[in-house]
């Protein structure tokens, strides 16, 4: 017989079930095992067969002995002619024939028995072998049973610890999720509310800026219009009247007529008693002595005052 071929075998892969890489060695374990005894059971055959062919050739050997010693132990037909040396050979030959087939069927006998022997020996050992790698399987078949149960064990509670904890997890985190949620909320409100307010604060601060803006826009048009018209009446105000004209037109001896009508006897001035900066000098000492609407009265005459207004107003448009 020849050893059984290597098979492969192939289980499904489930979530709870055995080791599959423990399972897998095992497995070649065991057929490693089957293997090398169908190898033992080979050889002890192939001795079996090779002690019967031992027997069988024995046996040839004597039935062939056997043969030889019938064919010499036959008398011959005439015992006249038979002489005592020919007697004496035969009878020689009978009795080695004896000895021999003796012999032989002793170590025919013998042959058979040790072959008996071995087969039985073979098949009981080849019997013992099985048994013992059966019980051998049998004991690591029920290890890997108990120690897959111990494993199944141990996965099903870290799996119903994991599903614990994960639900808890769980439960936590939508707590936290409605807490932020809830806090999101609030945030928004708030928020929501103060933009509202940023907004109507800004929308009144806009209100308040644009009236501001139309009030300075409605000033700064009030003042154009009232610049154009200042502008407008400028010229006429500019513009000197006959008797200003003559005033204009005063000369330095006029002022000193002027002067000397403030003056009596021997204190009145004459063009030549007097340079242009000395005579400036007394004027002034002379408008110290009286008010300036006197002076102005004096020199450009009752309109002294809207004369001066005038002058002003014409310097200040001019500085402007």
């Amino acid at each position: 017989m020849s050893a059984p071929g290597h098979r492969q075998s192939h289980f499904p892969i489930v979530m709870r079930g055995y080791d599959r890489d423990q399972v897998t060695d095992h497995i070649r374990r065991l057929d490693a095992e089957l293997r090398m005894m169908a190898s033992d059971r080979d050889s002890a055959h192939a001795s079996a067969d090779e002690l019967q062919g031992h027997l069988d050739d024995a046996r040839r050997r004597i039935r062939s002995l056997q043969e030889e010693v019938n064919t010499l132990s036959v008398p011959p037909t005439t015992v006249a002619g038979m002489s005592d040396r020919v007697s004496r050979m035969l009878q020689l030959a009978t009795d080695e024939a004896s000895e021999v087939r003796a012999n032989a069927r002793e170590e025919a006998d013998e042959t058979l028995s040790v072959a008996r022997q071995d087969a039985e020996d073979v098949r009981a050992e080849t019997a013992a072998a099985a048994t013992r790698t059966k019980e051998l399987a049998q004991e690591h078949a029920d290890t890997l049973i108990t120690d897959a149960e111990k494993r199944a064990a141990e996965i099903d509670a870290a799996a119903q610890d994991r599903a614990e904890k994960s639900e808890r997890d769980a439960e936590d985190a939508r707590r936290r999720a409605l807490e932020i949620i809830a806090a999101a909320e609030d945030d928004a409100a708030r928020l929501r509310g103060a933009a509202h307010n940023i907004a109507m604060n800004r929308l009144a601060r806009s209100r308040e800026l644009a009236g501001s803006a139309k009030d300075a826009h409605t000033q700064i048009l009030d003042h154009l219009d009232a610049l154009r018209q200042h502008l407008t009446d400028l010229p006429a105000a500019l513009a000197l009247s006959d008797e200003e004209n003559d005033l204009v037109s005063l000369t330095q001896d006029d002022d000193l007529s002027l002067l000397n009508r403030n003056l009596v006897g021997r204190d009145r001035f004459t063009a030549d008693d007097l340079t242009p900066a000395e005579s400036t000098d007394v004027l002034g000492a002379i408008k110290g002595e009286y008010s300036e609407d006197e002076y102005q009265n004096d020199r450009y005459g009752n309109g002294g005052r809207d004369q001066r207004k005038t002058d002003e107003a014409a310097d200040d448009q001019a500085s402007a």
